[in-house]
């Protein structure tokens, strides 16, 4: 995707949308109580994706599959019940995902 120009005059790049039949999801973590909710508007927190194009994990690999999927509590209408965990941050704001 080209970034429009007046894009490239920002301190963060937007993210873009999600694929078809993706979902988007910015979570922030409480550590203290060990739990994830949506980020406010603003706030940093790390990206999700949930949906379709989500895998069942990393083949092979076990301890990655643990610690990069989720079961998916925020979509009970999910079609895989799955997260993945990116590992990038974001914010969502008024212009989208950064």
């Amino acid at each position: 995707m080209i970034k429009p120009p007046q894009d490239t005059v920002r301190a963060r790049l937007p993210v873009g949308r999600p694929i078809g039949n993706a979902k988007l999801y910015c979570l922030a973590h409480d550590a203290e109580e060990d739990t994830w909710s949506a980020a406010g508007p603003g706030q940093v927190g790390e990206l999700f994706v949930g949906g379709v194009p989500v895998g069942l994990g990393y083949l092979g690999d076990r301890d990655a599959t643990l610690t990069a999927f989720f079961r998916d509590a925020f979509d009970p209408d999910s079609p895989t019940g799955r997260l993945y965990r990116t590992g990038d941050l974001g914010r969502i704001d008024g212009d989208g995902v950064h």
